[in-house]
C-alpha cells in the first residue's frame, strides 16, 4: 500500500482563492475610496484624499475649477507590502484551518 501523495506547497483550496478574492476586493475598496477633508472645504478649497492605510493621492479642486494632484509614491508601496501580508496571513490561516479538520476528520 502506497502512501498517500503530499499536496504541492502553492496549491490552494477553492474556498481560500474565493475568499483572498472577497479580501483582495475588501483592499481595493478602502484604497480607491475618497475621503473628503471637511475642514479644509472653508478655506476654498476641496481636498479628497486616497489610499489605505497611508494616504497616497491628493486631489484638490479650487472653487475656481483649478485643481492640481500629489501622488505619494512611498506609500504606494506601504500600501501593496500591508495589502500582501493580510492576503498572506489569511490565506496561512485558512489553509492550516482547512489542513487542521482534514487531519481530524481522518
Amino acid at each position: 500500500m502506497s502512501a498517500p501523495r503530499k499536496r504541492p506547497w502553492f496549491q490552494l483550496h477553492l474556498s481560500t482563492a474565493i475568499v483572498l478574492m472577497f479580501v483582495a476586493g475588501g483592499l481595493m475598496w478602502a484604497n480607491l475610496r475618497g475621503e473628503f477633508l471637511p475642514t479644509i472645504s472653508d478655506w476654498g478649497v476641496d481636498v479628497y484624499v486616497y489610499g489605505w492605510p497611508a494616504k497616497v493621492h491628493w486631489l484638490v479642486t479650487e472653487k475656481s475649477s483649478k485643481f492640481w494632484r500629489e501622488q505619494d509614491i512611498r506609500n504606494a508601496f506601504v500600501n501593496a507590502f500591508i495589502a500582501v501580508a493580510i492576503l498572506g496571513i489569511v490565506m496561512l490561516s485558512l489553509e492550516k484551518l482547512i489542513d487542521r479538520r482534514r487531519r481530524t476528520d481522518s
